[in-house]
């Protein structure tokens, strides 16, 4: 385990007990843990993959660490990887070093060619070499105009077209190999269901189709229901919701395999400004567990809130990939700016 895996984090009050930001995983803040060594009011934690840890795993690491390497604790606020000492403001998500961490969605490459429709009419490329990396435990959000290829791209992530040229891999594995989406949900933009179904008995169908366990699958069900607050309505008839909640029933099915990826097509389409706002909820409930999340939007301001790196497409092909911040600085304007700069869109005055 590499000191990129190591994260310090702050005590409440030298008591050995740490802030409870979020769930363990990949690249995002550890807390909540068993301390394993305290040193000068700060815990030395660590992990190993997206699961629990041992106090023997974690106790080796952070013995492995020798004092002097590490930053003064008194210029550190928040939690920060060992291997990159530096002084912030704020809890924030921290990418992992690629030599320590494994992208948990990755394309390299990628191209994919729709062919001619009818005679005279040429093929178009939906999407050209595009070079993607998702680490684990981040909200990345894919924009881009219509037909810029991102519904396409996703397409190829589920297996539902195949690539021109170019790979891409989910957890590592090629997504060729029905193994690679064994462990991620996703939500479609348009949802279809049946309508004569309850939620809670759509959610038994998901469950069954993953063969989760009777017992385990109430328990998921009542899990994801509360998550998308529509316990109260379990037994009504979908037919009878809105376009918000039947949008959150369609969330709740993306979870009930409890996935570590979550992939999002237009989660907030078509939705009022309180479905808007209760969608975003949710996926900001879901970051502050740890899983990742990658979604399209064209809601630019939502995008802004709860993402911590944006890619922007133009015509299939990558222009821009960051974290928000980072563009904001580098480019001296807002996500919604810089997309307009980056599709060409010039506004009349």
């Amino acid at each position: 385990m590499g000191l990129a895996n190591c994260v310090l984090s702050k005590t409440e009050n030298g008591n050995g007990k740490s802030r409870p930001w979020g769930k363990a995983g990949g690249g995002c803040l550890l807390t909540g843990h068993e301390t394993f060594e305290n040193w000068n009011g700060w815990l030395l934690c660590a992990r190993r993959g997206a699961s629990s840890i041992r106090a023997g795993e974690a106790w080796q690491c952070a013995a492995s660490v020798r004092a002097p390497e590490i930053a003064d604790p008194k210029t550190m606020t928040t939690d920060v990887l060992l291997s990159e000492p530096t002084t912030v403001e704020s809890p924030r998500f921290i990418t992992p070093s690629k030599a320590t961490a494994k992208a948990i969605l990755r394309t390299e490459n990628l191209c994919v060619d729709y062919p001619r429709r009818g005679w005279g009419q040429p093929g178009k490329r939906a999407v050209n070499n595009l070079n993607l990396s998702v680490w684990p435990g981040e909200v990345f959000g894919f924009l881009g105009p219509n037909g810029a290829g991102k519904t396409t791209t996703m397409n190829v992530l589920l297996g539902f077209r195949q690539p021109t040229s170019g790979q891409a891999f989910l957890f590592g594995s090629n997504v060729r190999e029905p193994i690679a989406r064994q462990r991620l949900g996703y939500l479609p933009e348009m949802t279809y269901y049946y309508k004569f179904l309850s939620a809670e008995e759509l959610l038994q169908f998901y469950a069954r189709i993953f063969d989760i366990p009777r017992p385990e699958r109430e328990r998921r069900i009542d899990l994801v229901l509360k998550l998308v607050e529509l316990d109260g309505v379990r037994k009504r008839q979908i037919k009878t919701y809105s376009k918000g909640m039947q949008q959150r029933v369609g969330l709740a099915q993306a979870l009930i395999n409890d996935p570590e990826l979550l992939i999002l097509d237009e989660p907030t389409s078509g939705l009022d400004p309180i479905g808007r706002m209760q969608v975003r909820q949710i996926i900001q409930r879901l970051k502050s567990e740890g899983r990742t999340v990658f979604f399209s939007s064209h809601e630019l301001g939502e995008v802004e809130t709860v993402c911590d790196r944006v890619a922007i497409l133009k015509q299939g092909e990558l222009q821009v990939e960051g974290a928000i911040n980072s563009l904001a600085q580098q480019h001296g304007c807002n996500l919604e700016q810089l997309f307009l700069k980056v599709i060409g869109y010039t506004p009349n005055t």
